[in-house]
């Protein structure tokens, strides 16, 4: 609870990727890789390979030039942001983050 951009800076890879949806929602006014809410055009649930696709877990850069945050596993939430560059988010509830932060993201537009 109470996440601020600073706190998100500060967590580790792991720690993001074991978000619960209640602890996302507070994501609005924080950022992660400089990421807002605002600029999120579009999300959807992923799967990659962590070795091959970005040479590891942690914050990464993958070939397609995609900023990926990888603790553990293959399953993530792809994050487009509007000006067209791609966030990787890994999550093992994938799904329960995707529908979190689209909510969130919903929230703040009205």
């Amino acid at each position: 609870k109470g996440l601020t951009a600073a706190k998100i800076t500060a967590l580790s890879t792991a720690q993001i990727a074991a978000l619960s949806a209640e602890q996302v929602s507070t994501l609005s006014t924080a950022q992660i890789d400089g990421l807002t809410t605002a600029q999120i055009q579009a999300i959807e649930t992923s799967t990659y390979r962590p070795l091959r696709d970005c040479l590891g877990w942690g914050i990464r850069r993958n070939w397609q030039g995609q900023v990926v945050l990888s603790a553990r596993g293959s399953q993530g939430v792809k994050i487009t942001r509007t000006d067209g560059s791609v966030v990787i988010v890994g999550s093992q509830k994938s799904d329960q983050l995707a529908t979190a932060i689209e909510d969130t993201r919903r929230t703040m537009m009205i």
